[in-house]
């Protein structure tokens, strides 16, 4: 009985230990017909911000939620179809900066959001590969 009790701990131990894991940043290559898009969240020991609201975002592509949030140091990847599309970030539900992009098949395009210092203005904007790069190595999959 207690090596049983012992086999049910560990498990339950393993199980909440990978529920708390981040995914590191991974590259991918667009879908066959698509274009991916990385939305992400500079991390926070860039910028000044010390809210914690302040570093979370919300996503609406084309004006629809997508689900959870963008935290400092995170993001989050679409495989999209090529189109016109309007990317829309969201800070403390009233803070909403748009970027429209044209999509094209087998292209990646990177999307940042740099908070603004001590709850100032923040950013959100398209930025080149080799810069996204660089900031998405300290990040991990939102």
């Amino acid at each position: 009985m207690p090596l049983i009790k012992s086999l049910l701990i560990i498990s339950f131990l393993f199980f909440i230990s990978g529920c708390t894991t981040k995914t590191p940043f991974s590259s991918q290559e667009p879908l066959e017909d698509a274009a991916l898009v990385y939305f992400y969240v500079a991390n926070k020991s860039s910028t000044l911000d010390v809210s914690m609201e302040d570093s979370k975002y919300k996503t609406r592509i084309n004006g629809k939620n997508v689900a959870g949030t963008v935290e400092a140091g995170e993001y989050k990847v679409f495989d999209m179809k090529p189109a016109t599309v309007l990317f829309t970030s969201v800070r403390r539900n009233i803070e909403e900066k748009f970027l429209k992009l044209n999509l094209l098949a087998g292209q990646t395009y990177f999307l940042k959001v740099q908070s603004g210092a001590s709850g100032g203005a923040y950013s959100f904007k398209e930025v080149s590969a080799s810069e996204a790069r660089k900031d998405l190595q300290e990040s991990s999959l939102s």
